[in-house]
């Protein structure tokens, strides 16, 4: 398994939040990207949109390119920090299969898929999720409730109580 960081873990830094990301890479072909041998996620706190500039979670966490399986999904952690400041956000994570010896990046027009965490952060805590990688241009944006990221428990237990509406654990 490899291990991709995009931001130092917080040493004394109590205001910050890490998703322990496991991401599933698919092949080229599961992708829907024939040729593709990479994939870059972007990690946002607001969706693209075009003609604006794009809001970044934090200056150390912004872009990890990741190379796609050979055989089938293969999972790779990547560690999303956010700022004081982006704690309370959504993750918006652009989602972009490439290949060439460019540099993989964004243009607002290519086929991207986009994944929508509710709430995968709070503050001084570490959460974690799985996420397998939506097709290349998915029409629909995948997203991922806050009781579908663990975190703030021991064992097995759901991240969630069964109230209405449901508590995270970290809310408590």
């Amino acid at each position: 398994m490899r291990w991709a960081v995009l931001a130092l873990a917080l040493v004394g830094c109590a205001d910050n939040a890490i998703l322990e990301l496991t991401v599933e890479v698919p092949d080229a072909d599961a992708a829907g990207a024939p040729g593709a041998d990479r994939v870059t996620l972007q990690f946002l706190t607001e969706p693209i949109a075009a003609g604006e500039p794009t809001p970044m979670l934090t200056e150390a966490s912004q872009v990890t390119t990741l190379m796609l399986a050979e055989d089938g999904p293969a999972p790779q952690r990547v560690s999303v920090v956010a700022s004081p400041g982006h704690v309370e956000d959504p993750l918006f994570v652009t989602v972009f299969y490439c290949a060439g010896r460019s540099p993989c990046t964004f243009n607002r027009g290519d086929a991207v898929s986009v994944v929508r965490y509710e709430r995968p952060f709070y503050r001084g805590e570490f959460t974690s999720h799985t996420l397998a990688l939506p097709r290349q241009g998915a029409p629909d944006v995948l997203e991922i409730g806050r009781c579908d990221v663990a975190g703030c428990i021991g064992g097995t237990a759901m991240p969630c109580d069964l109230s209405t509406p449901p508590v995270h654990a970290c809310e408590r």
